[in-house]
């Protein structure tokens, strides 16, 4: 089954819309001496040219996910048709907040000034190096999700994934009627073989299934449980957020 995928936008949109706010409160783990603890965190953006529609929202996404999840250090990775060897790379940005651990309100006001401009200049910079590239003609979320493994080497990540989720390179969710159990099943099993071990991460995705303009409600929802099963057995925790 074939999906019409819509034309690419300018990464520079992205850049535009950092001025949007998303609510929420910085949390995380403490110690028992009720300090903050920080976590790595990965973000996954899909530099296709399926996910065009996606760049103007994608800044309200990460203000959401910085600002709910306290990181110590924000890594971007591209997916692209090569997700696991791409070399448009870009350099961590580092959260040395200035603001004290117990001052939320400094913090997240902190985030969003100058953490969130720096990370989605990021996004824009690995993704505009994947166009002209020309490798942003298909979609390896799998081969993402294995390079942030390599990335963390075993360690607890938060990792947010701006995709349609629509993999379509090695293990193929883009031609394939998802919405029959035997074909989800099968998929399933295939995406959770390709997949690493992913103990202890948390994945928050949003754009799942919304990157095909003829994809039905079915289709989607199908997409949708195809990944969280296939993650959940991998041993994340899956959080889907709207777009």
């Amino acid at each position: 089954m074939n999906y019409s995928r819509p034309a690419r936008m300018s990464a520079a949109a992205l850049i535009m819309g950092s001025a949007i706010l998303a609510s929420g409160c910085i949390v995380g783990p403490g110690d028992d001496d009720g300090e903050l603890v920080t976590v790595p965190c990965a973000i996954a953006a899909d530099a296709t040219t399926s996910d065009d529609f996606l760049t103007p929202k994608t800044t309200a996404l990460v203000h959401g996910f910085l600002s709910e999840v306290a990181c110590s250090k924000v890594s971007v990775r591209p997916i692209s048709m090569n997700s696991i060897g791409e070399d448009c790379t870009v350099p961590d940005v580092a959260v040395d907040l200035r603001a004290s651990d117990d001052n939320a309100v400094a913090r997240k006001a902190e985030i969003q000034s100058r953490i969130v401009p720096l990370v989605t200049k990021n996004i824009a910079k690995v993704t505009e190096c994947v166009q002209q590239e020309g490798r942003g003609r298909g979609t390896d979320v799998v081969g993402v999700f294995n390079a942030i493994a390599s990335l963390v080497n075993g360690s607890t990540v938060h990792v947010l994934v701006v995709s349609d989720m629509v993999q379509n390179v090695g293990v193929d969710l883009q031609h394939r009627d998802l919405a029959a159990k035997d074909v989800a099943t099968a998929a399933t099993r295939e995406l959770a073989a390709a997949l690493p071990s992913m103990n202890g991460w948390k994945t928050r995705v949003g754009g799942l299934g919304t990157g095909t303009t003829d994809m039905s409600p079915a289709h989607s929802a199908a997409l949708h449980q195809v990944w969280r099963d296939a993650l959940t057995q991998k041993g994340a925790a899956v959080e889907s957020v709207g777009v």
